[in-house]
């Protein structure tokens, strides 16, 4: 059996290296999930819809871009002024409206990430 105090096995006690004091203060803190993390976490457990306010827009649109690539799935955005578009491409005709745009959302086939930006003003 190995000093290290996390090798326990069952029925065993574990050992330490003689002059050491196993203590929850002597671990180091449990890193913090970055934000990238916690929303790819939230779209890989299949939240339905997740809200961000946010004044960075263009940030939120990069950690979605990296987010879905990640996970291989596609990246569509939705503006008012461009309507519904698969990320940095052409946009889907007359989508402009949000009723449409969420017409054109129910028909794209497999999984996606849905970018609604302002969405929440209509």
């Amino acid at each position: 059996m190995s000093n290290d105090p996390k090798a326990v096995s069952s029925g065993q006690t574990a050992t330490q290296a003689p002059g050491t004091v196993a203590s929850a203060q002597s671990r180091p803190p449990a890193p913090r999930q970055s934000k990238h993390d916690e929303l790819r976490l939230l779209v890989n457990s299949h939240h339905p819809i997740i809200t961000v306010e946010t004044p960075e827009e263009e940030r939120l649109e990069q950690v979605l871009l990296e987010v879905a690539a990640e996970l291989a799935v596609p990246l569509y955005t939705w503006s008012v002024t461009a309507g519904l578009a698969k990320a940095h491409g052409a946009p889907i005709y007359n989508t402009d409206n949000p009723e449409q745009a969420v017409a054109n959302v129910a028909l794209i086939q497999g999984d996606a990430i849905f970018l609604l930006k302002d969405f929440a003003r209509y």
